[in-house]
């Protein structure tokens, strides 16, 4: 049990309110609640005081088996690297930062992929009812950029919620009694929920194609070609959305305890993965526009993006490999 856990059994053991917990340490009850739900540490004094109340030891209250060891396994690896010390307030800010914008980076991402539909739909139209095709493209085009204007404001409203956490995806850190305990508590407390939006992420994204395969088994017509395109990518946006959803806060758990691509060892790579991943999107992005923009054949630069996302699977791979044995 983490110290939060430690309070609330050692209190209603011995038949006390907060109210009244709170009257013999000489704080107020709002005090009691934050440390019970990890949300804040008593200061030393306070955890003196309440091993004489509840008849236990500093050690008991204090003692965290899992965290000593954590702590003894990175010292290993990283020496005396000078490290930053996370709060539990630093923490719990954090982990709130990113519970508030994983929706807005979920939408802008939406928006990101159905941005290409209007254009496609009107280019449909145009061809099934001999529409202005000068017209329908440059409504297509504005409707799309607008899009993609959107989604951009609500990365960089989500970025200067996030900005003041860069330093843990880049500098060593070491948490305050409690935050690992608090941080592990939180990625159990939600590993059903996630496990849940990954299957639905997968069946999402291996049903996307169907649309499209369907058209084209049955000889459909050019308009339902295209519309059936528009349900691919419809389905994509959706796997894409779900998988943000239990991606942003898996991350967020893997940064403050300094697992997956956030270890230490990583940390100190000459080149930080987060900058590779970057620099990939970026220019899928700019080869994506650029074919697209140049050929004018929206209806098959749609199949960059799914290429991009196996070749970003397998470069991850590379690059946790080549950590790992350099760890």
């Amino acid at each position: 049990m983490i110290l939060a856990d430690k309070i609330i059994t050692l209190r209603k053991k011995n038949g006390w309110s907060q109210e009244e917990l709170a009257e013999q340490l000489g704080v107020s009850r709002q005090a009691v609640s934050k440390w019970e739900g990890a949300q804040s540490t008593p200061d030393l004094e306070r955890v003196l005081r309440m091993a004489q109340l509840f008849g236990v030891s500093t050690d008991y209250l204090l003692k965290d088996e899992l965290e000593e060891t954590d702590a003894a396994e990175e010292t290993a690896v990283v020496g005396t690297d000078a490290v930053r010390m996370v709060t539990m307030e630093e923490a719990n800010a954090f982990l709130r930062a990113k519970e508030e914008t994983v929706g807005r980076i979920a939408l802008g991402t939406f928006l990101c992929v159905l941005s290409p539909i209007p254009l496609l739909m009107l280019a449909g139209l145009s061809n099934h009812y001999n529409l202005s095709e000068g017209a329908a493209a440059a409504i297509g085009i504005t409707l799309m950029l607008g899009l993609a204007l959107a989604a951009v404001l609500l990365f960089i409203g989500c970025r200067k919620k996030t900005a003041g956490f860069d330093y843990l995806e880049s500098e060593p850190i070491d948490t305050a009694y409690g935050v690992r305990g608090m941080v592990q508590n939180e990625r159990k407390k939600r590993e059903s929920t996630h496990t849940r939006l990954l299957i639905a992420g997968c069946c999402a994204a291996i049903l996307a194609p169907v649309p499209l395969l369907l058209s084209a088994l049955m000889g459909a017509s050019s308009l339902l070609v295209i519309v059936s395109l528009c349900l691919c990518i419809l389905m994509g946006g959706l796997a894409a959305v779900l998988f943000i959803l239990r991606g942003v806060p898996l991350e967020s758990y893997q940064k403050l305890l300094e697992e997956g691509e956030y270890t230490r060892a990583r940390k100190n790579s000459p080149i930080p993965v987060s900058a590779i991943n970057t620099a990939f999107w970026l220019l899928t992005v700019a080869v994506f526009l650029g074919y697209s923009l140049t050929t004018n054949d929206w209806e098959h630069s749609w199949i960059i993006w799914p290429v991009a996302g196996v070749l970003f699977a397998a470069l991850s791979m590379i690059l946790s490999s080549m950590a790992d044995r350099k760890r």
